[in-house]
């Protein structure tokens, strides 16, 4: 599994610092976006949700934990994207 603290160090050295990395997260983490010209941290939706599930929560425990706690979470101008695959 990858560490995304130490991947973002080694490849966005310039941006590194003011990157936004969910602590625990580390295997939902799908790669860097960028919008305009500022990069951000991505993470599959339904891989955090598998991941609480993991954690004893029922499938509507785990919707419920990650609308409010990740995906309801701001965490400044650089807070990660959430991406929901269609497939």
């Amino acid at each position: 599994m990858i560490n995304i603290k130490q991947y973002i160090m080694e490849y966005y050295p310039d941006e590194g610092e003011d990157l936004i990395v969910y602590d625990g997260l580390d295997e939902a983490f799908t790669g860097i976006g960028y919008i305009f010209h500022k990069a951000f941290v991505c993470y599959r939706k339904d891989k955090i949700i598998e991941m609480l599930m993991r954690d004893c929560m029922t499938y509507d425990e785990a919707i419920e934990y990650f609308e409010f706690n990740i995906a309801g979470l701001y965490a400044g101008e650089r807070t990660p994207v959430l991406i929901e695959e269609i497939v």
